[in-house]
């Protein structure tokens, strides 16, 4: 394992922890560590993520070895997943059998009516459907409201049909490229995918359109029913899409930005057929890609693998093997998984953490000067009903409805995500709040939602260096404690905050993700301010934990050294440029090192710890400094 405590001083003759933390208080994992080959980034998280891989693959193991498991149960249909992923020769001589089904579906589309109801099949079955949904659940007395994002683009975001740079007129040939290669696969003429590519990069450029004109629009909470969408977006058959997905049963639905909804429609309306049709083609051959023949398969990592974000190689058999159990069968192999490596006492443990963080989040809401009143009774509200989901589900979810077989890949998926598609339309139905967990025990992250008013922290991200048993509280609330402030931070909607939150984006503005590449700091914004947030408050939760004692010193460091770096350990990482470069239009936070080092200087405990003074390059102005604990 890393090192958590006592790699400190290693880079002390090189760096400074008062002008870098990032790479103080990682400079062993800096130095011994590259990026696998089958990655684009590789990271703390990522490093939990294999040890999470290799258990389950040994449990997954373990079972088949073991055999004799009776037909139908948890035990076989794991097995049986595994194998039908990982048996390649089997799914080379398959083909394209499996998928002719709807490759000739897709073939038969004649209008626009028949473009909806495929574009809704290809949502229920998860197989490149336009739209994500989610259900929100519990947000009305008559059942769970659905949340509809913008889609239908396949490369990662508006900018790369649009730029005009040479290096995005460069990835949109190469997309081009890819989707007739697709398209020839999968029996289509050379001439007639050479078109139909030329003609789908055209419509999505349309949509890439509606995406930039929209991208600064709040984002939509008022519920509609299907019937509402229908007369108010036509040219697109919304009846006929959400039909596959049970969407007819949901109390209403929310268009997450509705003016592009409204683009959507009747960019759908003036495109003909075929070009729809191909368009769809697309979309559902990228999704199951993965599952189908090498040539299927190399195509979508040649183009989104390599040229997209630099990874070398695809990932092994056996890895998406146990993706997809994990993907599909989650509850089933995170029973297993939580009862041969996650203690009970340590979910004792992080909920003490959590009850603290929570009660230094009271204490702050009640003499927090910069909330007004009406801010701080919502504030103190939301506090007092939110419920946290520590390690694992009292309730895990049964699949014996669903048959799995060993020698039927494609089967077995679409079997799969019909059952969550019907698990997600009961949901639907439902009125009140869900305990139903939104991730899996075995999953490596943390989230709040919104719609349920909870937060999780499953046991796979419950390890070094995110939550230690091993170590004092100092470590605990540096790493997990500021990730739970992190999470309350967007659960308490701090509107107070957002003029106080300019500073910071200027400051992570500055910053740059590579030579020449300013850090999207619009983009961040919301989550580096949950950083500042959620380690300030953890920070307060570990004073009142201290009670006014003395912290002891441990290995040379003080308390409040050990709770700083514990923060930076969270955010070791390395990533390839090319991924840099995409991430940086995308995700919503800024890189690793700038998490790191860009929100410490707003704590005041970090002054004091490690003697930081005016000139060093991590000191923050007093004036400037983001106070809001």
């Amino acid at each position: 394992m890393v090192c958590l405590l006592a790699c400190a001083g290693l880079a002390s003759s090189q760096v400074r922890p008062q002008d870098d933390l990032f790479t103080y208080a990682n400079a062993d994992w800096l130095a011994h560590t590259s990026i696998p080959d089958d990655r684009v980034t590789y990271s703390a998280a990522a490093v939990l993520v294999e040890e999470v891989e290799r258990r389950v693959h040994g449990i997954i193991l373990d079972l088949l070895a073991q055999g004799g498991h009776r037909d139908g149960s948890e035990e076989q249909q794991i097995v049986d997943l595994y194998r039908s992923v990982t048996d390649r020769a089997l799914v080379e001589r398959a083909g394209l059998t499996p998928v002719q089904p709807q490759l000739d579906r897709l073939s038969r589309i004649q209008d626009r009516g028949d473009v909806a109801e495929m574009a809704g099949r290809l949502s229920a079955t998860g197989e490149g459907g336009p739209f994500e949904v989610v259900v929100l659940a519990g947000r009305s007395p008559a059942g769970s409201v659905v949340r509809v994002m913008p889609g239908g683009l396949l490369l990662p975001d508006w900018s790369y049909y649009l730029t005009p740079t040479r290096r995005f007129l460069e990835v949109r040939r190469q997309y081009a490229t890819y989707l007739s290669r697709l398209y020839v696969v999968s029996g289509l003429a050379k001439e007639r995918a050479d078109a139909d590519a030329g003609a789908v990069l055209a419509l999505e450029t349309k949509l890439a359109e509606a995406f930039r004109a929209t991208a600064g629009d709040p984002y939509n909470t008022r519920a509609r029913t299907l019937g509402d969408i229908e007369r108010d977006y036509p040219g697109f058959d919304w009846r006929a899409w959400g039909g596959p997905q049970g969407l007819q049963h949901a109390a209403g639905l929310v268009l997450a930005k509705p003016s592009f909804f409204k683009a959507f429609a009747e960019t759908i309306q003036q495109t003909p057929p075929d070009t729809l049709q191909a368009w769809l083609r697309g979309r559902f051959l990228t999704a199951m890609a993965p599952y189908l023949t090498d040539a299927l398969a190399n195509a979508r990592f040649d183009f989104f693998g390599t040229q997209l974000t630099g990874q070398e190689l695809p990932r092994e058999p056996w890895k998406r093997g146990v993706s997809l159990v994990n993907e599909s069968l989650g509850d089933a192999i995170g029973k297993r998984y939580v009862e041969r490596f996650f203690p009970e006492s340590g979910r004792a443990r992080v909920q003490g953490l959590v009850d603290d963080v929570l009660a230094a989040a009271r204490a702050g809401v009640l003499t927090a000067s910069w909330l007004e009143p009406e801010e701080r009774d919502v504030a103190a509200k939301r506090l007092a009903s939110i419920e946290a989901q520590i390690a694992y589900p009292d309730d895990w979810r049964s699949y014996a409805q669903v048959r799995i077989a060993p020698d039927d890949l494609v089967g077995n998926l679409r079997r799969l995500r019909a059952f969550d598609t019907q698990y997600r339309v009961r949901r639907a139905r439902l009125a009140g709040r869900s305990s139903e967990w939104l991730m899996t025990a075995q999953t490596v992250n943390a989230y709040y939602s919104p719609a349920q008013h909870q937060i999780a922290l499953p046991a796979g991200v419950l390890q070094p260096p995110f939550f230690d048993p091993a170590a004092d509280d100092a470590v605990n609330f540096g790493s997990i404690g500021a990730v739970v402030g992190h999470e309350l931070s967007h659960a308490l909607m701090l509107g107070g905050l957002l003029p106080k939150a300019a500073s910071l984006r200027r400051q992570f503005g500055r910053f740059e993700a590579l030579p020449g590449l300013r850090v999207n700091a619009e983009l961040t914004g919301s989550e580096t301010l949950a950083d500042v947030v959620g380690l300030q408050l953890a920070y307060r939760a570990y004073q009142r934990r201290l009670d006014g004692f003395e912290a002891p010193v441990i290995d040379g460091l003080t308390g409040d050294q050990r709770f700083v770096l514990a923060w930076a350990r969270l955010w070791r990482g390395l990533a390839r440029p090319e991924y840099v470069r995409t991430s940086n239009k995308t995700s919503p936070h800024a890189p690793a090192r700038f998490r790191a080092n860009g929100t410490v200087g707003h704590l005041e405990a970090f002054y004091a710890a490690f003697d930081v003074r005016s000139g060093d390059r991590l000191f923050i102005e007093p004036s400037a400094r983001l106070k809001v604990w």
